[in-house]
């Protein structure tokens, strides 16, 4: 079996109240905290988070600590940002960066399966 390169995520902004807000989300039925996305699933979605972020691209931002759960969502629907409630962001991206996730899986399955002649 080959090494895994560990994937180059992009940072999802986690509060100063870090505690206090893990807390809430927890309240909330918030399961997983997303603190990383795959570049791979931001780049597409470019020109969106120039639009919402004053022209500063994907890069800058993360050069400046990255985006908050509501504005990766935003940016990964293609549209203008608008505040979330926190938990509802969480979930939406945690749901986005699994469906990617298994989205990849399944084509990196499919591709081994096609090269070993399904064996």
């Amino acid at each position: 079996m080959t090494e895994q390169k560990r994937p180059d995520l992009f940072p999802i902004i986690v509060g100063r109240r870090i505690n206090e807000e893990i807390s809430e989300l927890r309240r909330a039925g918030v399961q997983h905290l997303v603190i990383g996305i795959p570049w791979e699933m931001l780049l597409p979605h470019e020109a969106q988070a120039k639009n919402n972020h004053g022209g500063q691209s994907l890069r800058r931002l993360a050069e400046r600590g990255g985006l908050g759960t509501c504005e990766a969502v935003a940016v990964l629907e293609d549209r203008p940002w608008h505040t979330m409630p926190g938990a509802s962001a969480h979930h939406r991206l945690a749901g986005m960066v699994a469906r990617f996730n298994a989205d990849c899986a399944r084509a990196e399955a499919e591709a081994e399966f096609r090269a070993t002649g399904g064996f």
